[in-house]
């Protein structure tokens, strides 16, 4: 790449390719990581739990094989988004110095927290992709929209970094993380309808829980791999994504503005 194209892309862009190029001889091991937990999760779901459950009616799919696949795929990008936005990005603000060098570079604070999220999106949507694949050889073909669920995954996993980077963008210390995990990132993880409905969770929980992007990064996850989503459902859950995405930026960006500005 020259000088010249360099400059002619955008700069969170360029920390895309940092963070691509920084990971790239363990990129293998990384996606790796990312789809074997994923996958014996489905398997012993799918297949172990799953054959003992005979009505599915409340679930809205025909099996349990096909309504926790998918749940699976977007459950994950739930908790690698929001764990990524905890220690890797404070570390990188703070204990390496990482994008402390890339503020002396014209790239902004915006910028470099732009493509902070757009590489965690990417590294999920590549890590799903790989499991929709095996997810397919389980359940069969289910029609084309299936192949658009990656990218719902990703940008699932960009709109947790971004609103739990938001935090730690601004945070004096990692003494909270470990709770942030455990009362946020898991809870989000195991009750946004990635195991069981929504519907069955009590009133007042289950109306939280449709407001999360979690939620509705799952609900567009499995509509779209079985096929079975309206045109404005499918809309409205990606608007709502969409909106956490850009809430999140915004504070993201604000937090990276005041940390790499000290």
């Amino acid at each position: 790449m020259t000088a010249v194209s360099a400059r002619r892309r955008h700069p969170a862009l360029l920390v895309v390719e940092h963070h691509y190029r920084r990971h790239k001889r363990a990129w293998s091991s990384i996606v790796a990581t990312g789809i074997i937990g994923p996958v014996l999760t489905f398997i012993a779901l799918g297949f172990g739990l799953g054959s003992q459950i005979d009505d599915t009616s409340s679930l809205g799919t025909e099996d349990y094989l096909t309504f926790v696949g998918p749940g699976v795929m977007a459950g994950t990008a739930i908790v690698q988004g929001g764990m990524d936005s905890l220690w890797r990005t404070y570390g990188m603000l703070k204990w390496d110095g990482t994008y402390k060098t890339v503020a002396f570079t014209p790239s902004s604070p915006a910028e470099i927290a732009g493509g902070h999220l757009i590489f965690i999106g990417l590294r999920v949507a590549v890590s799903s992709t790989l499991y929709l694949l095996v997810l397919l050889l389980a359940i069969g073909w289910t029609g084309p929209l299936a192949l658009l669920s990656p990218f719902v995954a990703g940008l699932t996993a960009s709109a947790m970094a971004a609103l739990i980077a938001g935090y730690t963008s601004r945070a004096e210390s990692e003494a909270g993380f470990s709770v942030l995990a455990r009362l946020v990132v898991t809870p989000l993880f195991v009750f946004s309808g990635t195991f069981v409905s929504v519907e069955t969770l009590p009133v007042l929980l289950g109306w939280f829980i449709k407001l999360t992007p979690g939620y509705h990064g799952i609900e567009l996850t499995r509509g779209l791999v079985n096929d079975s989503l309206s045109l404005g459902g499918g809309l409205g859950h990606l608007v709502v994504l969409l909106a956490w995405v850009g809430v999140g930026a915004v504070a993201t960006s604000a937090g990276f503005r005041k940390t790499l500005s000290t």
